[in-house]
């Protein structure tokens, strides 16, 4: 089996694995060369992914082929102020021109390079909201802190 068959990693978190076995046959997270040459239905089952499988590997493709420049990315980030929200929207922009790429996604991006301006919020964030908060809020706040959230 190879290291790609054996993507040990995935899965729900409880699911039970052993983190040092794990590590001597897995390695890193797999380039996107390695996720490109993967196989669309092994990913979904093994990693759980459903319909964002395809996404995953049209994304990796498109990088190996230089249909996407992720140097550029970094060069348009590199030196910015993030504090100017116009630096953010050019990246968010070219990110959005990425098949799969939506708001919340780019969102997570953007805060993986250093950029906070929008708080990445789905459904699912807005549920855990709810659950925490001492004070049940009700839907109409919550939906209205997300739109506030993503301007």
């Amino acid at each position: 089996m190879s290291k790609l068959q054996n993507l040990s990693g995935c899965g729900p978190a409880n699911e039970p694995h052993n983190i040092a076995s794990d590590y001597d046959t897995i390695g890193n997270f797999p380039s996107p060369t390695e996720l490109a040459n993967l196989d669309e239905g092994f990913l979904a089952s093994r990693c759980n992914l459903g319909y964002r499988a395809s996404r995953i590997l049209k994304l990796a493709r498109d990088i190996v082929e230089g249909k996407i420049q992720l140097t550029q990315l970094e060069e348009a980030s590199k030196g910015a102020s993030f504090a100017k929200s116009s630096n953010y929207d050019k990246l968010a922009k070219q990110l959005k021109e990425i098949d799969g790429f939506g708001t919340f996604t780019c969102a997570n991006v953007l805060m993986c390079m250093g950029y906070y301006h929008v708080i990445p919020t789905d459904s699912e964030t807005i549920r855990h909201l709810r659950k925490v908060r001492t004070l049940a809020l009700p839907r109409k706040d919550v939906w209205e802190a997300k739109r506030n959230a993503m301007l």
